[in-house]
């Protein structure tokens, strides 16, 4: 009975503890059209996939530590890591304003004598923390910080 107050618990309580944070992930997109095959890779970030935000954005940006392919071999071979600065729009029009994004788009083009395989991606943020204190308003503000 224990179990089933648990499990019952669990099932409505953790949507409403992950509604509110944002997730990091790995978009991969094998096209197999022209032979060999390449594989579109680029890091997801937000509520929605596959793409919910971009990864600087002021409301919440994640910092990345490393992105890499990871071979069959189990060697590891690193990826473009987008700078972590704050975005700011490159237009700003009455109705909305345009944000240049950098998800770390990259394209694995695989060549005829590729090591057979699989090939995997990694993707790890940097630690961060949100730091609260007041305003010199005094209001409360959050702001996110690595740990370092």
């Amino acid at each position: 009975m224990t179990k089933r107050i648990v499990f019952i618990l669990m099932f409505f309580f953790y949507p409403l503890v992950t509604a509110s944070s944002h997730s990091l992930w790995v978009n991969a997109f094998e096209s197999r059209i022209h032979q060999p095959t390449h594989v579109m890779v680029s890091a997801g970030w937000g509520h929605a996939l596959p793409l919910g935000d971009i990864l600087t954005s002021a409301g919440a940006r994640i910092g990345i530590e490393s992105f890499e392919v990871i071979t069959p071999n189990k060697s590891r071979v690193p990826l473009r890591i987008p700078e972590f600065k704050l975005s700011s729009p490159t237009l700003t029009d009455k109705n909305f304003d345009l944000y240049q994004a950098d998800t770390a788009l990259q394209k694995l083009a695989f060549k005829q004598k590729s090591d057979p395989g699989v090939y995997q991606i990694s993707l790890i943020s940097k630690p961060t923390v949100y730091t609260k204190y007041i305003s010199t308003a005094g209001k409360p503000r959050l702001k996110l910080k690595t740990k370092d």
